[in-house]
């Protein structure tokens, strides 16, 4: 009974009507096809024949490409890029689904190519299309999804079934908020429960920011986790921009973070509240957003010894934020995920302290599902922030318009907390990988509309097409001409290393595409992460605060759970500079640099920066992993890769990567550094020029020869 009421309220894929199987290939491509139908507002075959006439356009040919063609052709051509987008459109159409799944690369490429060719307000259109296709597709409650989600928002509960989460807020060291202030105490005219966020007899601690360290070249970790002094930090982060795997305006952003005595001040806010959505994910910001005493909403998939009770545990003796979680009733807890009676019941021997039972039961309640509980989320979230109690609940005019009279009280309203919402789900499934995140996008755009000051947080996934810096395409070429001989011959032969064909100059724009898209990940992985990059761009267009910086490959639960991802992972880092990020490191780098988007004016999450194209906002804090400075691209390196990481320890860094002194010193907490004065500033470029990495990338280069020997006769 419980499984068919979720199947009947969660988002689902529309069904085929003859198959009655979900049509989840089918949706995926319509969602492409949309995102082209803006170039195809004229008659396109019109569109088609002028280019035939004039440049002998051939319609059937994969040679021609919106980067092969020179900017003269363009720019007599206007209808060059109508007429390959309604090719590209004919060849969704005609392929079959299998033959979908293995050619769809170089069709989301050359889309993605057409956006960065087009003007700004194109670019965007495509972008809203794509999604509005995706989400309108979708079913939930028997109504496309996106209807659903406003209808409830707009309408209230409107099935017998319908409920709403309330809300616990639970603060760091055991207090939890449980009732009133004095003040809305006493003006308060009812006896239900009403949480007040009053924080003015709460201590607040100070803390620094902490870079996760690395692990050395021999794969072993490193007897301290942290990096937890500036120049520490600096060294390491100029060793990774050194190597290739960043780009150089991260050490500037990050140390704007690192350098102040106390960083809280990024995220400890009294008008702020993370919305976390997949607050458990291992990439996820919460560890640094709970130690820097941050407002955090807990969004995570409730279950049997799940971790979002322990990650609540944790940060209520650990640290002194502020938890809102989301708690489910009683009567609509579906025993199959929570099993309350054979939990195990965690706070009774947590450090040796109590929780009252009432307390321990509402976490025990705790968590949403974005797929099963994506209307409730909605309307929760749009809760959060606003005080419920007498004294500030503010009463509705009949005629808004009018004007108070002069013996009329003013009416004062309550100031409302800004949101940032964080998208951070993931879920193994590629089919439900898609819905997650088509759910996280519905939660924004419905967010977004009603609260304008909500600002947005991705991390853009670095196997997705996406723009790439002029600076980092020229490395690319460099590292393509000066390639080793092994990697020449692999190539010459055709069996892996294709070089970038992405780096080239794109017409009318002049940007350059990445193109990263792995095919082991699947086509359902692309669209996932490529809607999210179509909403950061709509987001800040919309005049909203959006960090979306490209994150790195790592070493996630998630990803070494394959056997073959895994060995890939480890065996890429051959080709230079790719990295491989530990979890540590890449969380925290992460969340630094969305610290920096949120509280910098200059940085390009503002939307009062201009930019050149609207996907230009990726360009900044990039840490790609190597994947923009690499010479081949991601996919044809697959097979390589798999062979090279079967020699490789696990979890064994480039030695080029690592910073000199962390390979010296057996601890860091023996470093010692004398003070730079120029770290923090904007003088990036000069700090990497100064590092003399010559030694390290030299001996990097000896380590490998005989992995690469070996895996040369193996291939």
């Amino acid at each position: 009974q419980n499984k068919g009421k979720e199947m009947n309220v969660s988002l689902q894929w529309p069904i085929n009507i003859l198959t009655q199987q979900p049509d989840c290939i089918r949706t995926c491509k319509r969602v492409w096809i949309a995102c082209l139908s803006p170039l195809l507002t004229t008659p396109v075959f019109d569109a088609i024949e002028q280019a035939k006439l004039e440049h002998s356009f051939n319609e059937d040919s994969d040679d021609c490409t919106i980067a092969t063609i020179d900017e003269e052709f363009v720019a007599e051509s206007s209808n060059y890029l109508k007429a390959r987008a309604l090719y590209l459109v004919k060849k969704i159409i005609y392929l079959s689904d299998k033959k979908w799944q293995e050619e769809f690369i170089p069709i989301v490429f050359e889309i993605t190519q057409i956006q960065a060719s087009v003007d700004q307000q194109l670019a965007l259109d495509m972008a809203r299309m794509g999604l509005n296709s995706l989400n309108t597709q979708l079913r939930l409650r028997g109504n496309d999804a996106r209807s659903a989600v406003s209808d409830r928002i707009n309408n209230g509960p409107i099935y017998e079934d319908d409920w709403s989460f309330s809300t616990t807020i639970v603060r760091g060291q055991g207090t939890v908020i449980r009732e009133m202030c004095d003040t809305c105490s006493a003006s308060s005219n009812d006896n239900t429960p009403v949480t007040c966020s009053d924080s003015s007899s709460i201590s607040k601690t100070k803390a620094t920011f902490k870079l996760g360290a690395p692990r050395s070249a021999s794969a072993k970790p490193p007897s301290n986790k942290y990096l937890d002094t500036p120049n520490a930090i600096r060294d390491q982060l100029i060793a990774w921009a050194k190597y290739g795997c960043i780009e150089p305006s991260v050490i500037s952003s990050t140390a704007k973070i690192a350098c102040a005595p106390d960083a809280t001040s990024f995220a400890r806010s009294e008008d702020t509240i993370f919305v976390l959505l997949g607050a458990t994910a291992e990439l996820g910001p919460f560890d640094l957003l709970s130690q820097l005493g941050a407002n955090i909403a807990v969004v995570s998939r409730p279950g049997y010894l799940s971790k979002l009770q322990k990650l609540v545990y944790d940060a209520m003796y650990k640290t002194d934020s502020v938890l809102y979680l989301p708690v489910r009733p009683r009567e609509y807890i579906d025993r199959s995920r929570h099993l309350e009676d054979e939990y195990i019941r965690l706070s009774h021997s947590y450090n040796g302290l109590d929780i009252d039972d009432n307390l321990e039961d509402e976490i025990d309640r705790a968590g949403a599902d974005i797929i099963i509980d994506l209307p409730e989320i909605v309307e929760w979230i749009l809760t959060l922030g606003e005080c419920k109690c007498a004294k500030c609940k503010t009463t509705e005019r009949k005629n808004e318009s009018s004007l108070p009279t002069d013996t009329e009280e003013p009416i004062s309203k309550c100031q409302r907390k800004r949101l940032v919402i964080v998208n951070l789900a993931s879920l193994m499934s590629p089919e439900d990988q898609v819905l997650v995140c088509a759910g996280m996008d519905m939660i924004c755009e419905e967010v977004c509309k009603r609260r304008k000051d909500t600002s947005l947080c991705y991390y853009i996934s670095p196997n997705t097409a996406h723009l790439v810096s002029e600076e980092a395409s020229q490395e690319s070429e460099r590292r393509n001409r000066e390639a080793p001989l092994w990697q020449k011959m692999l190539r010459a032969t055709n069996i892996a290393f294709r070089p970038q064909g992405s780096w080239l100059r794109l017409p009318n724009t002049g940007l350059r595409v990445c193109n990263g898209i792995a095919g082991y990940k699947g086509h359902y992985y692309t669209l996932a992460k490529q809607s999210q990059i179509w909403r950061a761009m709509l987001a800040r267009s919309d005049h909203h605060v959006v960090s979306a910086n490209v994150g790195p490959s790592s070493r996630t639960d998630s990803m070494i759970t394959s056997k073959f991802i895994r060995l890939a992972l480890e065996g890429m880092q051959v080709v230079e500079p790719l990295v491989t990020f530990d979890v540590l490191p890449a969380k925290t780098l992460m969340a630094a640099l969305m610290l920096y988007d949120l509280n910098f004016p200059n940085s390009t999450a503002n939307p009062s920066v201009k930019l050149e194209h609207p996907m230009s906002m990726f360009l900044e804090n990039a840490v790609h992993g190597g994947v923009w400075r690499c010479p081949y691209t991601v996919d044809s390196m697959g097979r390589v890769s798999y062979v090279v990481g079967h020699f490789k320890a696990p979890g064994k860094s480039p030695l080029g990567s690592i910073s000199w002194k962390l390979i010296q010193y057996k601890s860091i907490s023996d470093w010692e550094y004398e003070p730079d004065e120029n770290f923090g500033r904007d003088e990036q470029k000069e700090g990497v020029e100064r590092f003399d990495d010559t030694s390290v990338m030299q001996g990097s280069l000896s380590s490998f020869s005989e992995e690469i020997t070996r895996a040369i006769v193996f291939s």
